[in-house]
């Protein structure tokens, strides 16, 4: 499918049209000093069985390159973990109570002057959001855990056998650039009546080395997720969007994002892809999961 793309680094407006479609996607960035900040990023109550949740857009793409993710993983770095508030618990699906309302209700974006955390956890996240303002990733362009789970995934993928899950995976092979394909998968967190509330994604393109990571973790409404605001300072189609971008030695760009898409919550990174193709990816996510949710 045909994609055109409208790209304006200066107002950091993102617009991709697919052909034959009048629905455009819009990507707006909030300055951090704006009351009306849009979303950031930490886990107070989560139901990932042990795991982080980790990862941002920058304030001005040109220059984070001048100046240089996520995935759940349970080898996050310091920095990354501390993102974690409270220790991740155990719990049973509950089909019953798996809506759209009550997830929404399960998701809650706060001010980190309003967070009950205490200083040096503050000070910790304060750290991370003047990272991102200032290098476009909260771990200050350093790499910490992007693909780290690669190598596993692919062994699962290859020896292992599939396993249900508590959701639907969301269905993302139309937004995928030409030549990528499924390498590696595994499941995570919790395994519950209906199968595991994690699954980690690898797509590879065999001839450039591109790679994309994506896991999806369910939200469980029972065991409520909390954000800090002033991490996800951008607003895709109404969703609030944490974004990264840093820079490799090598020179190769890396591009991460985390957002709730609805009964999940997805973290996304990328190596060798562009923003455009990254930005269809996270619309299909949005788009399909909460498609998904709805004929729950």
């Amino acid at each position: 499918m045909q994609k055109h793309y409208f790209l304006s680094i200066n107002t950091l407006k993102c617009r991709l049209c697919y052909k034959g479609s009048k629905r455009p996607m819009t990507l707006t960035h909030f300055p951090i000093n704006k009351k009306t900040l849009l979303i950031g990023a930490i886990a107070l109550s989560l139901t990932v069985g042990g795991i982080v949740l980790s990862g941002s857009l920058s304030g001005n793409l040109s220059r984070n390159q001048k100046s240089a993710k996520d995935s759940v993983n349970t080898e996050s770095s310091a920095d990354v973990a501390s993102m974690v508030i409270a220790p991740a618990t155990a719990s049973v699906d509950n089909p019953d109570i798996q809506n759209n309302k009550e997830t929404t209700q399960a998701v809650s974006y706060v001010a980190l002057a309003d967070a009950t955390l205490d200083v040096a956890q503050k000070q910790d996240i304060s750290r991370q959001i003047k990272n991102l303002e200032h290098t476009g990733s909260t771990s200050g362009g350093v790499l910490t855990h992007e693909f780290k789970s690669a190598t596993h995934a692919k062994m699962s993928y290859r020896f292992g056998r599939k396993q249900p899950l508590a959701f639907e995976m969301v269905k993302i092979k139309d937004a995928l650039p030409l030549g990528f394909v499924l390498t590696g998968r595994a499941y995570e967190g919790v395994l519950g009546k209906t199968g595991f509330d994690g699954v980690y994604r690898l797509f590879e393109h065999p001839s450039t080395k591109a790679r994309l990571e994506i896991t999806e973790t369910h939200i469980h409404p029972d065991k409520p997720l909390t954000l800090i605001k002033e991490l996800y300072r951008e607003d895709m189609n109404g969703t609030p969007l944490r974004f990264e971008q840093l820079i490799d030695k090598k020179g190769d760009v890396y591009y991460h994002g985390e957002f709730v898409a609805g009964d999940r919550y997805v973290s996304m990174t990328s190596r060798g892809m562009n923003l455009p193709e990254f930005m269809t990816v996270v619309d299909m996510m949005l788009t399909q999961a909460k498609a998904v949710q709805k004929r729950l």
